[in-house]
């Protein structure tokens, strides 16, 4: 078994994790990725806010003030 995963690898998990479809060994070598990787992070946070926003607004539509400020704050990071 490899220690280190691809990036792909990272994304898929990240997703996977979210519908807790993962297993601890793959947890703790995500963990391991996104200490290293500033990219993956970065899609783990932004992956964070679209988790939230879709369990909060999914019976509503967002305003223009809630879409420009969503945007905002994926942009900023």
């Amino acid at each position: 078994m490899r220690l280190m995963v691809t990036c792909e690898e990272a994304t898929d998990w990240i997703s996977r994790r979210e519908e807790g479809k993962l297993t601890l060994s793959r947890g703790l070598r995500l963990r391991l990725h996104l200490f290293l990787c500033v990219f993956c992070r970065r899609f783990n946070r932004q992956n964070k806010i679209l988790i939230h926003h879709v369990h909060h607004h999914n019976d509503a539509t967002l305003s223009d003030q809630e879409k420009k400020a969503m945007a905002d704050r994926l942009r900023g990071l």
